[in-house]
């Protein structure tokens, strides 16, 4: 499905947003461009346009229109949850915006709790749709018109796609780019990404949280009288959001957690919005030259703007001098390029992005850079692979900071299954691997695209800061994110082949009354459980779930 114009992409936003949950499918929407040279024009639409809009704990986001200057037909309208989508399905004006603008669009996809929001609209009655699970009892109750699947990843009906909570909004992604663009690219951008999809919607290893009740809010820790988290996260021009979103998202659920308060600061060359490779902008709320060097924890990702970034000293200056100062330094993907040109990480280990490993192996030779490794920590000093193998440091990082059951806690309410084996990497063959295009595609230019008419462009309100040597074009295919031709080991059909369906293991306690959806640990079992169908990447996974008797069938079996 290429289009002649771009397709025309709208985000719905709102304060108290998860913003992990519209980076999932938004991802794989951006990436269509550079590997097919499909245009892509990303919009977020709230009430008012401009920053800051505020996420849970996260930092802000950038509206670039309101819902009144919106377009009225949507190529896809993208529904996210979080805690705001309650007042938001009670809010009869904003709720009818939705209506409309779901009721005219081609394609309709909800992460989380966003099933909440369209149930609101009535025009998800009479199908089939899926939501947040440890939600989704009270959102069932809430909209009986709607046919609730509660095993499920995600769901399709019609134009009408709904997923399971937080991460699943990625599996729906590679689903929904998979049925319009081909499984083939869905599988590349995974690769280029370095996420292992779930392939089969019906996979839902989180499904049994159902069974219980959500805890109340007053159930709650109280806020912590401890000095809060000070996290600042380096944004620029073409950066990949969902690079910083995976530590970030972890270090968010800190505060629902433990009541430790996190606060989080975007740092840019200029305070403002910051554009990154073709999604829509983000919000910088200080500038370098007004930020602070010290930071309990700075967060460096990547993006195809790394590359500018590293070789502009006053950038990296700054970056130097924070990195120095911070208690703990987090790199994600390319993001290593920028920690490697500060010259803090020589003599250091350290990995990033294997698509790009041997060329930033070569720029910064005095790095031990390790090939195979999800994640490497060496002191103060914490990397990463490719985009989402951030969300799998970020469990490390927390399990190593604030202990394994409050990781295992947070990925459970975001529903993903993280790798905790730092030297499992299904990416490490992309090293040997040379960037090409798609087969039969060429180099491909991304089509002009027709504006709507009477519609401001994506960017308009939200002008990008420059950083020198970044183009504020969207990048032709040629310039963005790589595709590789050969990648982690595939099935003959070019797709990983799914799991079995998940069934409920026996004797699962209702859910601890402390935390929402979890189960309390039981140190007793020593049974010995691994990774189903030989995924040895589930092994750890297996043995530290089952042990909470939290042991899906779909995902770990006995030891022979």
């Amino acid at each position: 499905m290429i289009l002649d114009r771009a397709l025309v992409i709208g985000i719905i936003l709102f304060q108290n947003v998860t913003t992990l949950d519209f980076m999932g499918p938004a991802t794989y929407l951006e990436m269509i461009q550079p590997m097919l040279g499909q245009k892509t024009d990303f919009y977020t639409i709230s009430d008012k346009v401009g920053g800051p809009i505020q996420p849970s704990y996260l930092m802000p986001l950038h509206a670039s229109v309101t819902m009144e200057e919106a377009p009225r037909k949507w190529d896809i309208l993208i529904i996210p949850g979080g805690p705001g989508a309650t007042p938001y399905a009670k809010n009869e004006k904003l709720v009818s915006y939705a209506r409309a603008a779901a009721e005219n669009a081609t394609d309709v996809l909800t992460v989380c709790t966003g099933g909440r929001i369209l149930g609101a609209t009535g025009l998800l009655d009479g199908k089939s749709a899926t939501t947040n699970k440890i939600r989704f009892n009270e959102i069932a109750a809430t909209y009986p018109n709607v046919k609730w699947v509660p095993h499920a990843r995600w769901v399709e009906d019609g134009k009408w796609w709904t997923s399971s909570g937080v991460s699943a909004g990625l599996d729906m992604g590679h689903a929904y780019v998979a049925k319009k663009f081909g499984a083939e690219a869905a599988t590349r951008i995974a690769r280029t990404i370095e996420y292992v999809a779930t392939t089969d919607g019906s996979e839902d290893p989180f499904a049994e949280i159902t069974t219980g009740s959500p805890a109340p809010a007053a159930s709650l820790p109280p806020v912590s009288a401890e000095a809060p988290i000070r996290v600042g996260v380096i944004l620029f021009n073409n950066v990949t959001t969902l690079d910083f979103m995976g530590p970030a998202t972890y270090l968010e659920f800190i505060q629902t957690m433990l009541g430790r308060k996190v606060e989080f600061t975007a740092i840019a060359e200029k305070a403002g919005a910051v554009q990154p490779l073709n999604l829509v902008p983000l919000h910088a709320t200080v500038s370098m030259d007004q930020a602070s060097q010290e930071w309990d924890i700075l967060i460096i990702p990547g993006g195809p703007g790394a590359i500018p970034f590293a070789k502009n000293e006053k950038l990296v200056s700054y970056v130097r001098g924070a990195a120095e100062k911070s208690k703990d330094v987090l790199t994600v993907c390319t993001g290593g390029r920028i920690l490697g040109a500060t010259g803090l990480i020589d003599g250091k280990k350290a990995t990033t992005n294997k698509l790009r490993f041997k060329e930033i192996a070569k720029d910064f030779p005095k790095v031990n850079w390790i090939e195979k490794a999800r994640w490497v920590e060496d002191g103060k000093w914490w990397t990463s692979s490719g985009v989402s193998a951030g969300l799998d440091m970020g469990h490390a990082y927390v399990t190593a900071k604030f202990g394994k059951a409050v990781a295992e806690r947070i990925a459970r309410t975001i529903e993903y299954v993280a790798d905790t084996d730092s030297l499992n990497d299904p990416f490490v063959s992309s090293v040997t691997a040379s960037p090409a295009p798609l087969p039969g595609s060429g180099s491909p230019a991304p089509s002009t695209g027709t504006p709507t008419p009477g519609v401001p462009s994506p960017s308009s309100g939200a002008p990008a800061t420059s950083v020198p040597g970044a183009s504020s074009a969207a990048p032709a295919p040629s310039s963005g994110a790589p595709v590789p031709t050969t990648g982690a080991p595939l099935p003959s059909s070019g797709v990983p082949a799914p799991l079995p369906s998940a069934t409920t293991a026996p004797g699962t306690p209702a859910p601890s009354t402390d935390l929402p959806g979890v189960v309390k640990p039981n140190p007793g079992a020593t049974t010995c459980v691994r990774g189903s169908q030989g995924r040895k990447d589930l092994d750890a996974w297996c043995t530290s779930n089952c042990a909470m008797n939290f042991c899906p069938q779909s995902h770990c079996e006995p030891c022979a």
